[in-house]
């Protein structure tokens, strides 16, 4: 090798190795001010504990981010909130149902999702997006889905004769209980009567709202968590419930029983959107990103037992969770139920909702 080479080889390699130390030096730098920058913030309002903790722990280390999560009792106080602040600026993302997703977006609450910026949605069904919601935009990403159905003991009722009707049967005065949730209230009401789950013709919600007055009067209305102590002491033999709320509950004492009813039931999707005046648009973006990363969502459905939109996420889900009819119901089983989705917007149903609401808080509410 001449001696012009050979210099030009010692060049190579000093230059080489002033490329890698400098490239570690930023890398070292970025690291350290990553690590102590002041953590951005992002606030979440959504139902009681419906978010996995350990979830919300990973997200925070991973990007640097304080996350806060105010829980509502019933997503109706989100509404009447938004309703009177459509650009509220204290929440970045907020839970909701497709009971009140389209009525969120016509009063300018949800924000357009730049799409680039959740590529894991990919993971959901496309037929699982609120087609009315999202229609000119996406404003509205699924979450969870389950079914409103009836637990029942069967020390004291014969659950082969349990239909909707049962519920507002004043033989079981002291012992019944509806959720403390006005649209589910509403579907148990006009199911009771032969409706559809979402009564839109002025005589059946006309009667709705007789069959909701009648049942104050002797009846009660309960949270979903405290439901579940209701129903193990057997101070309540018969109660509307969620599924996954259910649960509990059947573990706990060997005669409860959940049911779906021969005469309908309703199945419901939650979404998450980013409200119009959110102050940190990116991280609730990310998160919801975060979310719908497969193992992220399993985690989700571990801890909440219920089901994730996310086909993705089923080969992490346990088992013994996965077989569960009660949390995925079969393909066969989920067509025969009712979601709010499957009907137009109608305005006079969200002025029944507060009607409704106004009659339920005149009798006995148990949170």
């Amino acid at each position: 090798m001449n001696c012009h080479m050979k210099k030009l080889t010692r060049f190579r390699i000093h230059l080489a190795s002033y490329i890698t130390v400098t490239l570690l030096t930023v890398l070292a730098v970025f690291l350290s001010a990553f690590a102590f920058a002041k953590p951005t913030e992002l606030h979440i309002y959504t139902w009681e504990d419906y978010i996995a903790p350990e979830v919300i722990a990973q997200f925070e280390t991973k990007y640097n981010v304080v996350v806060t999560v105010t829980e509502f009792d019933s997503e109706f106080d989100l509404l009447r909130m938004y309703r009177e602040t459509p650009k509220l600026d204290t929440y970045d993302l907020i839970f909701f149902s497709d009971t009140i997703a389209e009525e969120l977006r016509r009063k300018n609450v949800l924000a357009p999702i730049q799409k680039k910026s959740i590529t894991n949605i990919r993971n959901i069904s496309a037929s699982l997006f609120d087609i009315r919601t999202n229609a000119e935009a996406l404003h509205a990403v699924p979450y969870m889905y389950g079914t409103t159905g009836i637990v029942v003991n069967t020390k004291f009722i014969d659950p082969s004769v349990v239909t909707w009707q049962t519920l507002f049967d004043p033989q079981y005065a002291g012992k019944t209980c509806l959720l403390n949730d006005e649209s589910e209230v509403i579907a148990a009401a006009a199911l009771a009567q032969g409706f559809d789950a979402i009564p839109t013709s002025d005589a059946a919600m006309h009667a709705v709202t007789g069959l909701v007055k009648n049942y104050t009067e002797y009846g009660t209305y309960c949270g979903d968590v405290s439901l579940i102590d209701e129903l193990v002491s057997e101070r309540v033999w018969i109660a509307q419930q969620w599924n996954g709320s259910a649960i509990p509950a059947l573990e706990e004492h060997e005669h409860l029983r959940y049911i779906l009813p021969p005469d309908g039931a309703r199945i419901w999707y939650d979404y998450m959107g980013i409200p119009t005046g959110a102050r940190n648009v990116h991280q609730a973006s990310r998160f919801i990103q975060y979310l719908n990363e497969p193992k992220v969502a399993a985690q989700n459905v571990n801890y909440l037992w219920y089901a994730s939109v996310n086909q993705a996420a089923r080969e992490f889900v346990d088992t013994e969770i996965l077989e569960n009819e009660i949390i995925y119901p079969r393909s066969d089983t989920k067509n025969k139920f009712t979601s709010y989705a499957a009907f137009p917007y109608y305005e006079a149903v969200a002025t029944m909702r507060d009607t409704v609401y106004t009659i339920m808080h005149t009798g006995s509410i148990l949170e």
